[in-house]
């Protein structure tokens, strides 16, 4: 019974034949997946470093959180900036685009309560 289930050489396919074959190695998607890209292609000739500076960086995030935040009359927004030496706050009704109080660390009576 176990000669019956052994391969026999004759029923075994070839090297040869399994690579000469409709199905050869390249058609199976993990072996394309696994191939390395030319490096001398044009696909290659695009890549470059984004050199962001920081402001650049500051923008890119205030445009994101921007597209999601909204200030209502009910609930308006809280805009802060914050520099190296001072601290800007702002609340701000979006629908009125129209800011509703102001205050930063450059001002007298905000500065002396800050630092007192």
């Amino acid at each position: 019974m176990l000669a019956s289930l052994s391969p026999s050489p004759a029923a075994a396919p070839s090297p040869s034949s399994i690579l000469s074959s409709s199905k050869s190695i390249s058609n199976f998607p993990f072996v394309q997946r696994l191939s390395t890209p030319n490096p001398n292609a044009s696909s290659f000739s695009n890549i470059e470093a984004k050199a962001t500076t920081r402001r650049d960086s500051r923008t890119a995030r205030h445009q994101r959180i921007r597209k999601m935040v909204e200030g209502t009359p009910e609930r308006p927004r809280l805009c802060v900036f914050r520099s190296n030496k001072h601290i800007y706050v702002q609340v701000i009704d979006d629908t009125k685009m129209h800011t509703l109080a102001s205050a930063s660390t450059m001002q007298k009576p905000v500065s002396e309560e800050c630092s007192g």
